[in-house]
C-alpha cells in the first residue's frame, strides 16, 4: 500500500502555526474556527476516481477549541472553500465522547458514527465504489479489526483532484 508523505508530497497552509505535520502524522492542539490551516495533496486532475480505498488513523486527545476541522476530504478546490458536491470527514463533540460525521459539503447526504471515546486510536477505511457510494468503515485494534461503526453516503460519482488529511472550514 502506497502511503503520503505529509511533508513531501503535501502542501501544508497554516497562517497561525496551529498544525505540526511531519512525514506519517498530523496533529494540532488549538485550532480555531476559521482560521485557514490545511494540508493537501494534489493528485492531478480527477486524479481521485469513483473506486478507491484510503485508510488513516484517528485520534482525539482533547476537545477544546476544534472548530469545524476535517480529517479527511476530497475536492476540486486547493482552498478548503469546498464546493457542494466535496466529500468531507469531520468530528463533533463535546465532554468524554465525540462522533465522526461524513458528508456531502452542501448536506445533501451525510451519516453519523456511534459516540466515539476521546483517547482511543480508531482505523478509518474510505472507500468509493462504482455506485456511487462512498463508505466509512470505523474499526478498533487495526484497519481488520473490530467494526465499531460503517457509515455510507451517496455522491454524484465525481472524480476529485485534491486530498485533504487534514483541514479547517474556511468561508
Amino acid at each position: 500500500m502506497a502511503y503520503v508523505d505529509f511533508v513531501n508530497d503535501c502542501t501544508e497552509i497554516d497562517p497561525d502555526s496551529e498544525i505540526d505535520v511531519t512525514t506519517n502524522l498530523i496533529s494540532t492542539n488549538a485550532t480555531d474556527y476559521d482560521a485557514g490551516a490545511y494540508v493537501y495533496y494534489d493528485g492531478g486532475a480527477s486524479h481521485f476516481g469513483t473506486t478507491l480505498t484510503h485508510q488513516f488513523e484517528f485520534t482525539i486527545n482533547n476537545f477544546e477549541n476544534v472548530g469545524l476541522n476535517s480529517c479527511y476530504a476530497l475536492s476540486n478546490s486547493n482552498s478548503a472553500s469546498f464546493g457542494s458536491k466535496d466529500i468531507f470527514v469531520s468530528c463533533d463533540g463535546g465532554g468524554s465522547t465525540y462522533v465522526i460525521l461524513i458528508f456531502l459539503w452542501d448536506w445533501s447526504d451525510y451519516d453519523v458514527s456511534a459516540e466515539l471515546d476521546i483517547g482511543t486510536k480508531y482505523f478509518i477505511t474510505v472507500e468509493r465504489n462504482a455506485t456511487p457510494n462512498t463508505i466509512l468503515t470505523i474499526r478498533t485494534g487495526s484497519h481488520t479489526g473490530s467494526v465499531v461503526d460503517t457509515l455510507t453516503i451517496t455522491d454524484d460519482g465525481s472524480s476529485f483532484r485534491y486530498l485533504y488529511p487534514f483541514a479547517e472550514y474556511t468561508e
